[in-house]
């Protein structure tokens, strides 16, 4: 499946005055340590410290002053599966009267498990997200009316997104034609 630019768009989004970190799949340990690194970058000293477990790392964010800091897990699901216990533990923090103290953001490109962990009634984020959105393809004909290209047939855009995204050299058929070409 191609990609849908999610991590890019987020990324542009939140530009460098919020958190944004992508998920892996390495051992849970190295994945708080990076993910330290990345909050401290917004909040100073935060990497400073060792922290034990996900609930550590996550009630010392939630006990900082945040001021309106978004902090955006990108692959979240590889997080969820190297340490089932996440999602509770974010639930607990929503869950408490005085909640997350910073806005959190979890996407991933498993839409099945981002489904279950957000959509199926049994999973410890149901009913807690405030917005669910779904990216998806951008059809070629809306970037060429973005880019005021009216004249290029959409075929054509999609054909040189497929060869920048891919490496594949343009090929032309006996006819001198491209694939795409209208």
């Amino acid at each position: 499946m191609p990609t849908r630019g999610k991590s890019r768009l987020l990324q542009e989004v939140l530009g460098q005055k919020h958190v944004y970190f992508l998920a892996d799949q390495r051992e849970p340990t190295l994945q708080r340590e990076a993910f330290a690194i990345e909050i401290a970058r917004m909040v100073p000293g935060f990497d400073q410290a060792v922290y034990p477990s996900w609930d550590v790392l996550f009630s010392a964010l939630n006990t900082r002053p945040t001021n309106g800091l978004v902090v955006a897990i990108d692959e979240f699901p590889y997080l969820a599966q190297m340490a089932p216990e996440l999602p509770s533990i974010i639930q607990k923090l929503v869950d408490q009267r005085s909640g997350l103290q910073f806005a959190l953001v979890v996407c991933g490109s498993s839409q099945k498990m981002m489904q279950g962990m957000v959509l199926d009634s049994s999973a410890p984020l149901y009913g807690r997200a405030s917005e669910i959105i779904k990216v998806r393809p951008l059809a070629a004909g809306w970037i060429r009316d973005a880019l005021h290209m009216r004249g290029v047939p959409a075929s054509l855009l999609l054909y040189g997104a497929v060869c920048r995204t891919t490496g594949n050299k343009p090929s032309v058929s006996a006819t001198g034609r491209t694939p795409f070409a209208a």
